[in-house]
Order: structure tokens, then sequence, then C-alpha cells
């Protein structure tokens, strides 16, 4: 299952607006991918769109994943992407649970910067978060996590590229077996 708004020429991805009054639910498995997603993906040359999610719970088990990223070099030599990639935004009152390798992504492995991961109530109610374990998919493992990094890419620009905050108010946060945050960069930036 997809929700998914992309660019994959010239021009800008779409926003993603989630407003729910009970929960939002992707569960994936190891081969059919289940996602969220507004990407500058290869050949595309604009600005990743942003997903605005509102709810009482937001799951995401089995390898699901809500991302805007933009897209490295495929192996088949098929350009990077060139923008920016968006913010992610979740307001949710309840719980937000991800299990088994899910993922909330705003990165870029192309020519541009990362966004911003938000995660926080809604009317003063805060969130219980838990990111526990890994999932496969299709072979390769993934861990439950936050990610707004920027990923290598050949060659490297000379301007710098920058990565993303992650921004978490919430009533707990819980991470387990091997679940993790990663603001990172492995090239030029911050």
């Amino acid at each position: 299952a997809r929700i998914s708004s992309s660019t994959f020429d010239i021009g800008n991805a779409g926003n993603i607006n989630i407003d729910v009054r009970e929960g939002v639910f992707l569960q994936g498995n190891n081969d059919i991918l289940t996602t969220i997603r507004s990407n500058v993906e290869n050949f595309g040359n604009g600005e990743g769109g942003n997903i605005t999610i509102k709810a009482a719970n937001l799951s995401l088990l089995n390898v699901a994943d809500i991302q805007t990223t933009v897209a490295r070099e495929s192996s088949n030599g098929n350009p990077a992407g060139i923008g920016n990639a968006g913010n992610v935004q979740i307001n949710v009152s309840g719980d937000i649970i991800l299990n088994e390798g899910s993922q909330i992504t705003s990165q870029t492995s192309g020519l541009g910067n990362a966004g911003s991961v938000t995660i926080s109530g809604i009317n003063g109610d805060l969130p219980d978060i838990s990111f526990d374990g890994t999932g496969v998919f299709r072979g390769d493992t993934f861990t439950s996590s936050i990610f707004t990094t920027v990923g290598s890419v050949t060659p490297e620009p000379t301007e710098p590229r920058i990565g993303g905050d992650i921004n978490i108010t919430a009533q707990s946060l819980e991470l387990t077996n091997g679940a993790r945050l990663n603001s990172s960069t492995f090239g030029i930036g911050n």
C-alpha cells in the first residue's frame, strides 16, 4: 500500500496532509512496500513535499515508513535527484509505535538538503512514543528509527548540504533493541 506524491522530472513534489480522528496504521511485509512518501526521485529536479499527520495514534509495523527524500544515483547510472527533501510534522495525542524496522525519514542522498522531523502532541496531550527492533524487507535488515541525514553522493558537491533537525515533545520516549534517532552527514555540511 502506498500514498505517494513525488517528482521524477522538473517540478516540485506535492505535500501530503493526513488529518484523522482516530488512528493511522501502516503495516508492511517482507516483499510489498507500505509507505507514505513525497520524494525527489532519480531524474527529478525540484523540492520534496512536506508530510503532515494529525491523529489520535500512529502505528508503523514491519518495515512500514514515512519518508521525504532526495534519491541517490541508482546502480544502473540514473542520476541523483536535485532539490531539498521536505519536512515531516506529526501531531498525535496518544501512542506512536514504530516496530520491526519501521522508519520516519527526511534525508538526501542527492543534491540538496535534508528536512526536519517534528513530533508533538495535540492541545496539550503529549504522545507516548516507542521504537523497537529490526525488520527485513527484500533481504535487507532495517532498524526502527528516525533519520534526517545527508548521505554520500559522487562527485561530492562543493557546496555544503545540511541535515535536518529531529524535534520530539512527548510524555515518554522509549527506544529498544537497536532502535535509534539519527541526524548526521556523510559529506560536506552540517
